[in-house]
């Protein structure tokens, strides 16, 4: 789901998604949204093979979302929005 998503992407990894529900709302530029329905399947086949053609467009696209990421999504911005204890990360411990 939406975690799986932030992990991934915060960890510089270039992800497909389906272009519906929470997924749509993603900046564009972020992450490669193929369409829902009948040809979902061969559109992310086609990200793929391009992706393994363009390495180098994969890590940029994922380098970009991982900026994006951990600037938006970080823990502790999380927590100071909906006013939460400092989040523990291991380098606390």
């Amino acid at each position: 789901g939406s975690a799986t998503l932030v992990q991934a992407l915060a960890h510089d990894k270039p992800c497909v998604v389906t272009d519906h529900a929470w997924f749509s709302e993603w900046p564009d530029d972020l992450l490669h949204k193929v369409s829902y329905g009948k040809n979902e399947a061969e559109e992310v086949v086609s990200v793929l093979a391009g992706w393994i053609r363009d390495p180098d467009a994969a890590r940029a696209l994922g380098s970009k979302a991982g900026t994006y990421v951990r600037k938006h999504h970080h823990p502790d911005l999380v927590d100071r929005i909906l006013n939460l204890p400092h989040h523990q990360t291991e380098a606390d411990l």
